[in-house]
C-alpha cells in the first residue's frame, strides 16, 4: 500500500559540534517540506488510519503520509508544532519516558538535549497529536535479555497513561532494534502498532508491528524530499531491506 511513514527528530538548527547533526532539520526547512505536502495534494493521516486500511477498513486516499518524531525533544512542542497546526496536519511522537523534562548534554558542546515534559505531552495530546512510547531507556531491545526489553515496552507505556489519562498505543523501537520476540512483546504489551527503521515508503499488513519509514535528511532538497514518495525509492530499498532486515522487509 502506498503510504509514506516519515520520521524527524530535532527541528531546530544544528548547534555547531554536535555529534549528531544528521538527526537536526532546521525549522525553515520544515515548513518547506510541510508547505510542499500541502500544495501538491497529499493527505496527512494518522498512524491508526494506516493500520486500519492495512487491516480490512477503508482504503486510504492516493499519496498518504504520516508524520512521526522520535525521542521527543523539546523542539518539536516549539518548532515544529505550531508549523503542524498552522497547516492542518496531525502527527505522532515517540518518547523516551526516561527523559521527560530532562536535560542532557551532548559530547563535548556546552549544548543541553531539552526533551518534552509531561506538560507538553498533555497540551500536544490535547491538540489531537498521537503521543506514542519510545520505551524507557532508549536501549536496544533486540539486543538486551527479553525481560528486560519487556519492562522498557511496557512501563513506559504506563508512565504516559497516567500522564495522558488515556491510551497509548504505538511504539518506535530505539534505534530500530527489535527480533520477533520483541515484536510480539510489544503487541501483548497493548500496542496497536509499531514503527522501525526500515527504509520504504511502502507499508505491508503484514508489518504493522515493525511499519517501515522515511527518514528525513537534513540535505534534502524539495527535489531529494519529493524523491522520498516515488517508486524508484521504493524499489531501491526493498532490495538494500531483503538484505539488512530479511523476512520483515
Amino acid at each position: 500500500m502506498s503510504a509514506t511513514i516519515l520520521t524527524y527528530h530535532h527541528v531546530a538548527d544544528a548547534p555547531p559540534g554536535h555529534p549528531r547533526r544528521d538527526l537536526f532539520i532546521s525549522p525553515r526547512e520544515f515548513n518547506r517540506q510541510m508547505d510542499f505536502l500541502k500544495q501538491d495534494g497529499f493527505h496527512v493521516t494518522s498512524l491508526d488510519l494506516i493500520k486500519n486500511s492495512l487491516t480490512g477498513g477503508e482504503p486510504l486516499p492516493h499519496h498518504t503520509v504520516a508524520i512521526t518524531f522520535d525521542d521527543g525533544f523539546e523542539d518539536i512542542f516549539q518548532n515544529a508544532f505550531p508549523i503542524l497546526r498552522a497547516h492542518g496536519f496531525t502527527a505522532t511522537i515517540f518518547v523516551i519516558t526516561g527523559t521527560l523534562g530532562a536535560a542532557v548534554s551532548q559530547g563535548d558542546t556546552s549544548e543541553c538535549e531539552r526533551y518534552l515534559s509531561a506538560e507538553h505531552l498533555r497540551a500536544l495530546s490535547a491538540a489531537d497529536i498521537t503521543i506514542g512510547s519510545h520505551s524507557t531507556a532508549h536501549r536496544r531491545l533486540g539486543n538486551i535479555p527479553l525481560d528486560e526489553a519487556t519492562e522498557e515496552i511496557v512501563n513506559s507505556r504506563k508512565v504516559l497513561e497516567e500522564i495522558l489519562g488515556r491510551p497509548v498505543t504505538w511504539f518506535s523501537y530505539p534505534f530500530g532494534s527489535f527480533n520477533s520476540e520483541v515484536a510480539r512483546c510489544v503487541r501483548n504489551a497493548g500496542y496497536a502498532g509499531a514503527v522501525s527503521v526500515i527504509r520504504d515508503n511502502r507499508v505491508k499488513p503484514s508489518q504493522v508491528y515493525y511499519l517501515p519509514r522515511v527518514m528525513v535528511m537534513p540535505d534534502a532538497t524539495l527535489l531529494r524530499f519529493r524523491y522520498y514518495f516515488s517508486a524508484l525509492y521504493s524499489i531501491i530499498h526493498r532490495i538494500k531491506n531483503r538484505r539488512r532486515w530479511g523476512e520483515y522487509a
